[in-house]
């Protein structure tokens, strides 16, 4: 079973959300990996969020999304 910690968990709502997790959700997926959840699962929730949904995939094309992707994460726009 992989250590999650909060450092994993804020690399995932940067890239998803382009923004820190607050607290509480930090500590809610924190509950959820001691329950055997894996980041990669918590990754695959995260991306199922409406903040993500709503704001990046159902309004942006492919190659935006990528784009968002990597401003969040590089602060710069893909190759």
């Amino acid at each position: 079973m992989e250590n999650i910690d909060s450092k994993h968990l804020q690399k995932l709502y940067i890239a998803y959300f382009g923004r820190p997790g607050d607290p509480a959700g930090i500590n809610y997926w924190l509950s959820r990996s001691n329950n055997s959840l894996s980041l990669s699962e918590i990754s695959y929730e995260l991306c199922r969020q409406d903040e993500y949904t709503k704001n990046i995939v159902n309004d942006l094309s492919l190659e935006a999304q990528i784009n968002k992707l990597y401003l969040n994460l590089f602060g710069r726009r893909i190759d």
